[in-house]
């Protein structure tokens, strides 16, 4: 499971969830269908966007009395870019 990914939909869950992703549908093979054979998605809708991940990640770390650090930001950052 990729990072900062969300895991929803219909059917079994995809052996490769890719960084980012957000939700999927079920395919033939081990691949949802939103994605390509190199597990990049068809669909930019399909794609947890950088600035939600990173105000997502902040309030549940706040939940948990600690804040997202300027390093895990560029981390979560780099990744995005990666992807």
């Amino acid at each position: 499971m990729g990072v900062s990914s969300h895991v929803f939909g219909n059917g079994l869950t995809p052996k490769i969830i890719p960084n980012f992703s957000w939700g999927f549908e079920s395919g033939l093979g081990s691949l949802p269908l939103r994605y390509t054979e190199d597990g990049i998605p068809n669909n930019e809708e399909f794609i947890y966007k950088l600035d939600k991940a990173l105000k997502d990640a902040d309030a549940w770390m706040r939940l948990k009395g600690a804040a997202l650090s300027e390093a895990q930001k560029n981390i979560l950052t780099e990744l995005y870019n990666k992807r």
